[in-house]
């Protein structure tokens, strides 16, 4: 039953923020632990008040250890909504899940910086 599943707190794991072009972001996962992730799960959506995006759903069978993978690739439109991106994976048998949040208006209150392992200005959350 889902009561007896013990979820941990996700560790060592991100989202990388990269302005591609003008109105184009993309969005990258990043495991910085060092073992790989299996079966990953992510869910993304967006809202405010008046408008929601479409949840998009995707599923990674493995992503290396120290390594990262764009997943989406977001329109301007949409990282004006106060995002959401629901994260869930394994290491062994143990699952793993964290949620971030994120808007437009937070991100850009802040500098980009480098991003371990890609190597290019964004944003980390």
């Amino acid at each position: 039953m889902k009561k007896d599943i013990i979820f941990h707190q996700a560790q060592q794991v991100h989202i990388a923020i990269i302005q591609n072009e003008d109105t184009l972001f993309d969005l990258y996962l990043i495991n910085q632990n060092q073992t790989a992730l299996r079966n990953i799960l992510i869910n993304t959506n967006g809202e405010k008040p008046g408008y929601k995006s479409s949840t998009l759903r995707y599923y990674l069978e493995r992503l290396e250890e120290l390594s990262y993978i764009k997943f989406e690739s977001v329109m301007q439109d949409v990282m004006e909504l106060n995002n959401s991106i629901m994260l869930s994976y394994y290491i062994g048998m143990d699952i793993f899940e964290k949620e971030f949040l994120f808007s437009y208006d937070q991100l850009i209150k802040t500098s980009p910086q480098e991003i371990p392992l890609i190597k290019q200005n964004g944003y980390l959350l």
